[in-house]
């Protein structure tokens, strides 16, 4: 995904787990970044997030529970498919 707004959401959940992270920075996200996709940013977000590591799935829980607009919704259910059961809990907590 070559979009402006995906490289940015991709720059701010960072490089590793080691980045940078905290509730303002989930804010940010939420408000600054996420309004910003268009409707080919959250179909590849959807199709994706999945493959992402734990790291950047967790962080996009938190952001997109943030956010709660319909599209966010949709991958916060996503999320409750992961592997990775922290990333599950917290996208079923962003939902409740």
């Amino acid at each position: 995904m070559n979009s402006k707004a995906y490289k940015e959401y991709c720059h701010w959940l960072g490089q590793d787990e080691d980045s940078s992270w905290n509730e303002y920075i989930t804010e940010q996200v939420a408000q600054g970044v996420l309004k910003k996709f268009d409707v080919e940013d959250w179909k590849f977000l959807h199709e994706t997030i999945l493959t992402k590591e734990e790291y950047w799935q967790e962080r996009s829980a938190a952001a997109l529970g943030e956010l709660r607009s319909p599209d966010a919704i949709e991958v916060l259910k996503k999320l409750l498919d992961s592997d990775f059961i922290g990333v599950a809990i917290a996208a079923a907590s962003e939902l409740d």
